[in-house]
Parts: structure tokens; C-alpha cells; sequence
């Protein structure tokens, strides 16, 4: 993989989302409890690596490693209430967040070594603590090298 480390993939990606969110945690900030309503928390889920021989080629100037790094990002919107209010909640927030994922154009997340991605995302309810919240989850998959 390139100098770009799991931790400073995750900021990125934070600081791109933490504005739609009142609390924005990243790997190292991850908190135990769910204090506030619209909390981001994102974190690597896997990576892997393709294989580098003399002979591969992503550029013409040689060979390069390249990396698929997964990052979830959990985001806690309010606790479970009312089914309707809920997914419209849900449904609103996926656009905002799709929406900033989209403008992501050039110099993706702020950083070079990011050459492409790919998000996903779904509906969820989060059990935490015994309390159930509504939210949504995004799985981001960043091409790096």
C-alpha cells in the first residue's frame, strides 16, 4: 500500500461527513455510548492488496501495488420511534450524504493517493446499549496507490 495509512483514510472521510452530524468520531475517538443524536463513527473494515511483480502494470511507468481499503461509516440518527418519521429521516440524510460523496470530483477526500471509490449504503436499526436506533450505514470502498 502506498504512505496513506487505515487512520488517516478514515479522517478523511470523517471530515468530509462530520458536518451533517453532530459528533464525528474516527477510529481513535470511537466512544463507548451513543451521547448524541446524528453520530458519525467511521473505521476500516478490511483491505487487501492486489500481487506486485516485475511484470504488472498500472501505469507505464511500472509496476504498482494496489490497495481497496473498506471503510464503514455508522451513522446513529435518532433512537427507534415512529416508523414513518424514522425512514424520512433516513431517507433525507442518505441524500445529504450522497450528495457530498458525489462532489467528490478531483482530489477525492483531500487526498492524493486516492485514485477511485465506490460507496453503498442502507437503511439500519442499531442495537446499542439495549436501546435501538434508526441510521444508516455506508460501506466506501477507496482504490489507493
Amino acid at each position: 500500500m502506498t504512505e496513506l495509512t487505515k487512520s488517516a483514510l478514515c479522517e478523511a472521510v470523517r471530515a468530509t461527513l462530520a458536518p451533517l452530524f453532530t459528533s464525528a468520531q474516527g477510529p481513535s475517538q470511537l466512544k463507548e455510548s451513543i451521547a448524541d443524536n446524528m453520530t458519525l463513527q467511521v473505521y476500516p473494515k478490511e483491505w487487501n492488496t492486489d500481487s506486485q511483480g516485475g511484470n504488472d502494470r498500472s501505469t507505464f511507468g511500472g509496476a504498482v501495488r494496489q490497495a481497496r481499503v473498506t471503510i464503514l461509516c455508522d451513522m446513529y440518527l435518532k433512537q427507534r420511534a415512529v416508523l414513518g418519521e424514522d425512514i424520512s429521516k433516513q431517507v433525507a440524510l442518505s441524500d445529504q450524504v450522497d450528495a457530498l460523496l458525489d462532489q467528490q470530483k478531483s482530489l477525492l477526500f483531500g487526498l492524493t493517493g486516492i485514485k477511485a471509490y465506490k460507496w453503498r449504503g442502507e437503511r439500519v436499526t442499531f442495537e446499542y446499549a439495549n436501546e435501538k436506533y434508526v441510521g444508516l450505514q455506508y460501506t466506501l470502498d477507496l482504490d489507493v496507490y
